[in-house]
């Protein structure tokens, strides 16, 4: 979003002397713009990794719109801002430890992966990590330890919408963090 300020200002050259003008009654305008990039911080895409045989469609659609909702609660993503990607793998691709750091994985575990733009401060990030495992832990009905969650941060220039442009070039890591 681009907010558009305007201010008036005295009609004078440079080194500060009045410039000639054809109609005084006209104001000469000065604008300043002012990006606001806080709320343009969208896109998240979930990676959402599943072992087969373990989660019917039913139970899959749950998943999904408990990360959806957690995304929209945690991070203020809008409803249609909505992109998944779930990965049902058969035993010899989806294989991890049964415990790590004392927590304990069963064949019920969910390997959640999120990416999206760069520049949400940390307690925004622990928020979200939070508000999805809340969420799916009870859609699923699995065990709080059986979510692994990884968050991936990328610039806006690294992320194309579509028809190869950079939509959210303009958010750069270093102004993301300034504006949060």
């Amino acid at each position: 979003m681009r907010v558009m300020f305007v201010r008036r200002v005295n009609p004078t050259d440079f080194d500060g002397r009045p410039k000639r003008q054809e109609k005084p009654e006209i104001a000469q305008v000065e604008r300043l713009s002012v990006t606001i990039i806080k709320r343009r911080l969208h896109m998240p895409l979930a990676k959402i990794h599943v072992l087969e045989g373990r989660y019917t469609e039913a139970r899959l659609g749950k998943v999904s719109d408990a990360i959806q909702h957690g995304l929209m609660s945690a991070l203020g993503i809008p409803p249609d801002d909505f992109f998944q990607i779930i990965h049902v793998l058969p035993p010899r691709q989806f294989l991890h430890t049964r415990s790590f750091l004392g927590l304990h994985y069963s064949d019920d575990l969910i390997l959640l992966e999120i990416t999206f733009i760069s520049g949400r401060p940390k307690e925004e990030r622990l928020g979200l990590l939070k508000a999805l495992n809340d969420g799916v832990v009870a859609a699923a009905g699995i065990s709080p330890d059986d979510l692994v969650i990884t968050l991936y941060e990328t610039p806006g220039e690294n992320i194309s919408f579509g028809r190869g442009l950079a939509q959210r070039a303009h958010i750069s890591e270093k102004d993301s963090r300034v504006a949060s």
